[in-house]
């Protein structure tokens, strides 16, 4: 048992698709996707997702805005960071960027607003995605 790597762990690989929906932790109706296309891949703990959505109508979303829906549930303890390679028809404020993670226990990605200059991090809401909304990326995280 080299650095507690078993055939158990080894053999538990697989791979499919999920469902990202672009929606808040207090609900979300009404809205339609062009493209709504997650995969992932699982080897032991470790699930990597990429991810595609373009939101063609909003629809409602209460609370703050998540990319919600990932296949696993991060572990108790866990965090991970996705990285976002696309995004389009966010409203942000002048100088803010998004800044992303997977936190533990859920099966979402939360998704907020930082300072370029200074420490302030806020919830992003639907104020800040509007119609033909586009968001593309990828996330590890462990379960």
């Amino acid at each position: 048992d080299a650095a507690g790597m078993t055939a158990e762990i080894l053999d538990d690989y697989e791979e499919g698709t999920w469902t990202p929906v672009l929606g808040g932790q207090g609900g979300t109706s009404g809205q339609s996707y062009g493209n709504q296309n997650g995969t992932y891949t699982k080897v032991g703990r470790s699930v990597t997702c990429c991810f595609y959505v373009n939101m063609t109508t909003k629809g409602t979303i209460t609370g703050d805005l998540h990319l919600l829906g990932l296949p696993f549930t991060c572990g108790s303890g866990k965090r991970s960071a996705a990285a976002l390679g696309y995004i389009d028809k966010f409203t942000l404020t002048a100088d803010h960027f998004i800044v992303n993670y997977v936190e533990q226990s859920n099966t979402a990605i939360f998704l907020q607003e930082a300072e370029g200059e200074g420490d302030n991090v806020a919830n992003l809401s639907t104020s800040n995605v509007e119609d033909n909304t586009q968001l593309m990326g990828s996330v590890t995280y462990f379960i």
